[in-house]
């Protein structure tokens, strides 16, 4: 068996800079393009390195932030990673919809999808997914949950609106946000709740203590590691995350 290895990376825009009264543009160029004295390192610096090895990576894209600053901001985000080939699927940080205004859905509100019932996680799934389509993404097959805070409702809602696979199962999560009902080992393409689960792929650092294969939570070494482990032992799946401002520290 081959391991297949996907690099992920949560692409989003930061509510804080928001209620900061950051503009679209200044969020996008902190939080996206990852703009900073030394240049830039987001989602196209991540996408050159990637490309220079022939590799290509999935771009989970909240829209909900045209809730707040218009549906440009998000096609401005989605235009690029596909016209270079790379993936868009769907992801969302329900955070946003407290500053939602006019909006059908701006009544609700939760830190995380999984705060929600079901009927409005449907809802809400099929808002987002409506609103990544406008921005000018296929129509998605996968989705991960903002902060990984997902349940198996969602995944019943996914499984409703005929979404076949589910990233937000992140097993270092587990003991806080992550409330899906699933065991840390479970593997790659397990089905749950009707969809196949793509979980975050860990590494167990000491005995008792797993960390997810997120870009900077693991050194090189330990990726390396993780990933000769996963192949040795015939892992289906070796999934990493990032995030669109994986490699800045935005206080300095």
């Amino acid at each position: 068996m081959v391991t297949k290895v996907q690099y992920t990376v949560d692409t989003e825009l930061s509510l804080k800079l928001f209620q900061e009264g950051a503009s679209a543009q200044e969020n996008f160029d902190s939080s996206i393009a990852g703009k900073c004295r030394d240049g830039e390192f987001g989602i196209f610096y991540q996408m050159d390195r990637l490309e220079a090895y022939g590799l290509k990576g999935v771009f989970f894209v909240d829209p909900f932030p045209a809730l707040v600053y218009g549906p440009g901001v998000v096609a401005r985000i989605v235009e690029p990673i596909l016209k270079r080939g790379h993936e868009v699927q769907l992801h969302i940080h329900t955070e946003w919809l407290e500053f939602a205004r006019d909006h059908e859905l701006a009544h609700l509100r939760g830190r995380n999808i999984a705060d929600f019932p079901l009927d409005d996680q449907v809802r809400l799934l099929d808002q987002a997914r409506a609103l990544l389509m406008i921005a000018g993404a296929p129509k998605p097959t996968a989705f991960r949950a903002g902060n990984f805070g997902a349940n198996d409702d969602t995944l019943r809602a996914l499984s409703a609106l005929s979404v076949p696979y589910d990233s937000s199962f992140n097993p270092a999560f587990l003991a806080g946000e992550c409330d899906i009902d699933l065991p840390p080992e479970t593997p790659p393409f397990s089905e749950h709740m009707g969809v196949g689960i793509i979980p975050v792929s860990v590494i167990e650092d000491r005995p008792g203590s797993i960390r997810a294969a997120q870009l900077c939570a693991l050194s090189a070494w330990e990726m390396r590691d993780g990933l000769r482990h996963a192949a040795e032992h015939d892992w289906p799946c070796f999934t990493i995350v990032s995030h669109s401002f994986e490699l800045l520290s935005r206080d300095r």
